[in-house]
């Protein structure tokens, strides 16, 4: 992964993650996999709702689908969740993160 390109991926999927269809969504695929129509119907929202939501986890990384007879079938992608987790437990990231709040394009040594 490109270094400087971590705070754009981590934005995407904090953004895929703030809502709260979505994270009803999320809930939903780590129990089993779903097409839209059985998330649409279970979320009691329309089906082009849930198709958008769909698209912006799929986009995150956050969700895959596959095609099976009529359907697509979402399932979660638990990797993209363990590595927003890697993310935010690492020292150098969180530091890396202050560095470029404070303009500065290296972390500072903490000793």
């Amino acid at each position: 992964m490109d270094p400087f390109a971590f705070p754009e991926e981590l934005l995407r999927i904090f953004k895929a993650l703030a809502d709260a269809n979505r994270l009803r969504i999320i809930g939903l695929l780590s129990q089993s996999a779903h097409t839209g129509e059985q998330l649409a119907a279970l979320l009691g929202l329309g089906a082009s709702t849930v198709s958008h939501h769909l698209a912006r986890l799929k986009h995150a990384g956050l969700i895959s689908a596959s095609a099976e007879s009529y359907y697509s079938v979402y399932r979660l992608e638990p990797d993209s969740l363990e590595f927003v987790a890697r993310q935010l437990a690492s020292p150098d990231t969180l530091a890396r993160l202050a560095a470029e709040a404070m303009g500065k394009t290296e972390p500072a040594e903490y000793g």
